[in-house]
């Protein structure tokens, strides 16, 4: 019988990139979140425009809900 030449069954090379960037795509989302998070704690008027925006976004949904909960 011939000797496999893939030992480990399943995991293409091509797999093995995309978990890898995966991997890497998830720690540098992490980086980029924690920078954020440090910006907006030690400069809150910086990212005041995104929370009016967002806040104006959600009002519909959030006055809605208000009454429910």
């Amino acid at each position: 019988m011939a000797p496999v030449r893939d030992r480990r069954t399943g995991f293409s090379r091509r797999r093995q990139y995309g978990v890898f960037m995966g991997y890497v795509l998830a720690v540098a989302g992490v980086v980029v979140g924690a920078a954020l998070l440090v910006a907006s704690a030690f400069e809150p008027p910086l990212f005041a425009g995104l929370r009016m925006a967002a806040a104006s976004v959600t009002t519909p949904v959030s006055s809605l809900l208000g009454g429910a909960v």
